[in-house]
């Protein structure tokens, strides 16, 4: 296994550890629900300020001009059936089959469709239904969404040696 390989499982490991605990353990969720939602908001916050930062950013221009209202709960259910039925193994997919499944997609569509979930999901909150202990589907295939985004942040500096200088900053405590 290459060195790639094993930062990526390593990532994989510390950012899927609660979302796998929370669909085998119905016990302790609230604390879990914490940790995942704390990981969402920090996730979309460093997406969000990396995404307007450049200049063909998903945020500039006519994409927020074309945003009027919430999607109708008819085409909420029919997207996240497409979305969903593009990714092999959902919503228990590995890691493989996820990148498979995202592989035609670009960063800014995953976040849209991150956005257009979660507005799905404020406007119509039986989308959100699950047993305890659960996360919904609509939350986990929002969830695999940020996963891969992660996952090609870390590939980017990976291949450009940027890794190594990212932990020895952390290390000195520039965050």
């Amino acid at each position: 296994m290459g060195w790639v390989d094993n930062l990526t499982k390593e990532f994989h490991d510390v950012f899927r550890a609660p979302i796998r605990f929370a669909h085998r353990r119905r016990n302790d969720t609230d604390e879990r629900e914490t940790e995942m939602t704390t990981t969402r908001i920090v996730c979309a916050g460093i997406l969000l300020a990396t995404t307007m930062a450049g200049p063909q950013s998903a945020w500039s221009g006519q994409a927020l001009q074309n945003v009027q209202h919430a999607p109708t709960f008819q085409a909420c259910n029919a997207d996240f059936n497409l979305w969903s039925s593009q990714m092999p193994g959902f919503p228990v997919s590995t890691t493989d089959q996820e990148q498979e499944g995202t592989r035609s997609l670009t960063v800014v569509e995953m976040v849209n469709r991150i956005s257009y979930l979660d507005d799905c999901s404020g406007a119509y909150p039986v989308l959100n239904k699950n047993r305890t202990g659960e996360m919904s589907a609509l939350s986990s295939l929002d969830w695999m969404y940020i996963q891969q985004i992660q996952t090609r942040y870390l590939h980017f500096l990976s291949r450009y040696g940027m890794s190594a200088k990212f932990y020895e900053e952390d290390e000195a405590g520039k965050r």
